[in-house]
């Protein structure tokens, strides 16, 4: 069996750089509460790998994951969510 590789998402500009921004926000926000982006994962029960995918950018997220992460922040959903 070959290796099984991520699909890549055909995302627009914008999606891009939402999702960048959403990046930048998490970890701002995690920097803000002095929590480890590993500590972060693993209060929000996800892996290390797709946190670090999801600041850079490189993650689609779900709303539960989004919910967890900010649940783990003690912060509401909507500061992590860039302005568009």
């Amino acid at each position: 069996m070959g290796t099984r590789t991520k699909p890549k998402l055909n995302k627009s500009k914008s999606e891009e750089k939402f999702l960048k921004q959403l990046g930048q926000c998490i970890v701002k926000e995690a920097n803000t509460k002095e929590i480890s982006i590993e500590r972060l994962a693993f209060e929000a029960d996800i892996s290390k790998s797709y946190l670090y995918d999801l600041v850079k950018g490189q993650a689609n997220p779900s709303v539960v994951i989004l919910l967890r992460v900010a649940d783990c922040l003690g912060i509401k959903l909507s500061k992590i969510l860039p302005d568009k």
